[in-house]
């Protein structure tokens, strides 16, 4: 029928097998089984809503409530979210970047996320689109409850961890590039700071020309 969608693909054999492979080795079979099921259901939404992801869980019961109260209940449980995205960043930068280059380049920007949340985030280009590979969410009121010293502390802990888990992630022969954009107003202050942690190989890599 003229102007009506088709209906979304998705391969469920090849997203198990691939969840399991990045995250079997940090998650318990609980929450493997979890994630699994709440990205098949993701990957079938329409929307990114709770109620319209808890519809689509592929489970054997059928009432609406039941499958909602088991997707919140799995996003309230304790998650091991650093292992998960450590795995994940190895992953990805293992499939994307190929032998023999001298490195990825870490686009590093910041998004204002749900409401007063904000996500530092660490991505690699890839088919002309940012692919997430890191990130960090924070919100205004853990700055001013001195939870942190200062915004800056912020960016420059979190650009010191991607850049340290990348190149761990990497051959030795690999060296990323970190990539700011001119929204990074006071980025001389993450450069300097990159270069105190005796980071030598980033001083003649990391792209400062955007200021």
């Amino acid at each position: 029928m003229k102007g009506k969608h088709p209906a979304k693909r998705v391969n469920p054999v090849s997203m198990i097998t691939t969840i399991r492979e990045i995250f079997n080795p940090v998650l318990t079979k609980p929450q493997l089984k979890n994630v699994i099921l709440t990205t098949l259901a993701i990957a079938l939404s329409k929307t990114f809503r709770i109620n319209e992801i808890a519809s689509r869980l592929p489970v054997e019961v059928k009432h609406h409530k039941t499958k909602q109260k088991r997707l919140l209940r799995f996003l309230a449980r304790r998650f091991p979210i650093g292992a998960a995205m450590g795995c994940w960043l190895i992953f990805v930068l293992r499939r994307v970047c190929q032998p023999g280059t001298t490195g990825p380049l870490i686009l590093i920007d910041e998004t204002q996320v749900l409401g007063n949340f904000k996500a530092i985030v660490a991505a690699v280009p890839f088919r002309h689109r940012a692919l997430p590979i890191y990130w960090y969410i924070y919100t205004d009121a853990e700055i001013q409850q001195m939870r942190y010293k200062s915004h800056n502390e912020i960016i420059q802990c979190f650009c010191a961890t991607v850049y340290q888990k990348t190149k761990a992630a990497l051959p030795s022969t690999s060296e990323p590039t970190l990539i700011f954009d001119r929204g990074f107003a006071r980025g001389r202050y993450v450069i300097k700071f990159l270069k105190a942690q005796q980071i030598e190989e980033l001083r003649e890599r990391v792209c400062e020309g955007a200021w």
